[in-house]
């Protein structure tokens, strides 16, 4: 299956977590804090503003961005893990 962003939303595939700390240390998964970085896999058109004009997105696909946990859409698309956002949600790419 395949899938395009519309709009300002933004296609996210979250990345793994670090295994280990920054001093190397291995740590558990019950340890490991959850991951607040992804890939954008797809980005929208932008925003569409009242004027019927559309906003350049910020984000294009393969950037790195930093997002706030408990945000956005969960999705699976072949057996692989997303999370759509609108694009005013993201913090910001990581460069």
């Amino acid at each position: 299956m395949k899938f395009r962003a519309v709009g300002d939303r933004v296609l996210v595939q979250p990345l793994p977590p670090e295994e280990k700390s920054p001093g190397g240390i291995f740590m558990p998964e019950s340890a490991v804090p959850p991951q607040q970085y992804g890939k954008v896999i797809s980005a929208g058109a932008g925003k569409l503003n009242k004027d019927g004009t559309r906003e350049e997105p910020l984000v294009k696909e393969g950037d790195i961005v930093l997002y706030p946990l408990h945000t956005g859409q969960d999705l699976v698309i072949d057996g692989v893990a997303y999370t759509v956002f609108r694009e005013h949600h993201l913090i910001g790419v990581v460069e």
